[in-house]
């Protein structure tokens, strides 16, 4: 699972993928990449900006979205949301903010993203979505194995993450937290 972060951030920072990048969204992508809070702000009150929000770049079409998270600024993720950006976006691997977001246990990102999307059906889905390796955000919330590992788990359970969706491996969430050894996730999940 680690493999997901090393090819989103090798795609991103590639300098092919700079020189590619429509010229337009080149500031807003570099101040996103930075956690520039104060700069995205300034560049989305422009209309040439905020219609670029929900931009990608790279072959993998990493949504802005994508980038603030892995970097684990809250703000920006708050102000690309605000902005209109879409909490349910794929790359072209099929992974989600949520997916980042829960991997590296940033449990206020996490809550903002499922706060973001007001209908419970469209949630649910969302929540347990499967990548192209066929986790979900909570198999990879613990496999990621954070310090915050026990809230994103609480978050995604109480938002109806499903412990029993196997990757393509076989293998689900709570067959892996057993595997950690993390018996009080084990019990949250098996309780719902």
């Amino acid at each position: 699972m680690k493999k997901l972060f090393v090819l989103i951030i090798a795609v991103v920072l590639s300098s092919s993928v700079f020189a590619k990048m429509d010229s337009t969204i080149r500031p807003l992508f570099k101040a996103v990449k930075k956690g520039q809070n104060s700069e995205v702000t300034h560049l989305l009150k422009q209309d040439v900006y905020k219609s670029k929000i929900n931009a990608t770049v790279g072959k993998k079409k990493i949504p802005l979205l994508f980038i603030a998270a892995k970097k684990g600024s809250r703000a920006v993720v708050e102000t690309l949301l605000k902005n209109g950006a879409d909490p349910t976006a794929k790359d072209a691997d099929k992974i989600t903010a949520l997916m980042i977001a829960s991997e590296k246990g940033y449990t206020s990102i996490v809550k903002l993203i499922l706060d973001a999307i007001p209908d419970k059906d469209v949630k649910t889905e969302y929540v347990n979505a499967q990548d192209e390796d066929g986790s979900t955000a909570l198999f990879l919330a613990i496999d990621g194995g954070s310090d915050n590992v026990s809230e994103v788990v609480r978050l995604l359970i109480d938002n109806r993450a499903d412990s029993k969706i196997a990757n393509n491996e076989g293998d689900t969430p709570v067959e892996l937290a057993r595997e950690y050894e993390m018996a009080s996730i084990v019990s949250a999940m098996t309780k719902n």
